[in-house]
């Protein structure tokens, strides 16, 4: 509405009237799709985190509960803080690499592992994988991170039973070979070399 002076008298008023329907539905339909987006990363079980220049832009529930994350927009300097400072030192000059690799546009291994101390203190595994983004018009980095604590122990007691295993088999008196299903042999103890005069490598 465009009123029409003459001296400090209003004479008349210009009225401009725009049809904004289709308009409004598309901001509609933004606003849905933005909602939906979030109820998606917000209720993921893997943490998701946006990472830009020192700060954490963007965090999960399961990101926040993993590296003791406070999600506050005032916080992205700190909370990345908190994230490098749960990462084991180790791992951090790798995790620095990779991170600068990604954003350069060379190649990387789509998964990482490295170790975090939780929140309770407790060591933990993670395996991570990370994309580059346009965050607000400058590059980022999307990381997602998954728990694989309890996978690594059991991969660490399946190793330690494979070596006792193979500890017994080649301490044992009796010839002992072992085959897979297509006929080659995985394992013969040192009893079966001496039998067979085949050492391991050549059986």
């Amino acid at each position: 509405i465009i009123p029409l002076r003459m001296g400090d008298a209003v004479i008349s008023v210009i009225t401009v009237i725009e049809d904004v329907t289709e308009r409004t539905g598309r901001e509609n339909q933004i606003t849905v799709s933005e909602h939906r987006y979030r109820t998606l990363v917000e209720n993921a079980r893997d943490a998701i985190l946006v990472i830009q220049s020192g700060a954490i832009m963007q965090s999960n529930r399961a990101a926040r509960e993993l590296f003791g994350l406070s999600g506050a927009p005032g916080e992205k300097d700190s909370d990345f803080g908190r994230y490098r400072k749960a990462i084991d030192t180790a791992f951090i000059s790798r995790l620095n690499q990779r991170n600068a690799d990604r954003v350069a546009g060379r190649p990387v291994p789509d998964l990482i592992s490295f170790q975090i101390t939780g929140r309770d203190g407790e060591k933990q595994w993670i395996e991570s994988n990370s994309v580059t983004l346009d965050w607000e018009g400058r590059p980022a980095l999307l990381a997602m991170c998954r728990d694989i604590t309890g996978r690594k122990q059991v991969e660490e007691e399946l190793e330690d039973e494979r070596k006792q295993l193979a500890v017994t088999l080649r301490s044992i008196g009796d010839g002992v070979i072992a085959t897979n299903k297509e006929g080659f042999v995985v394992l013969i103890n040192r009893v079966a070399e001496e039998m067979t005069g085949w050492t391991f490598d050549e059986a």
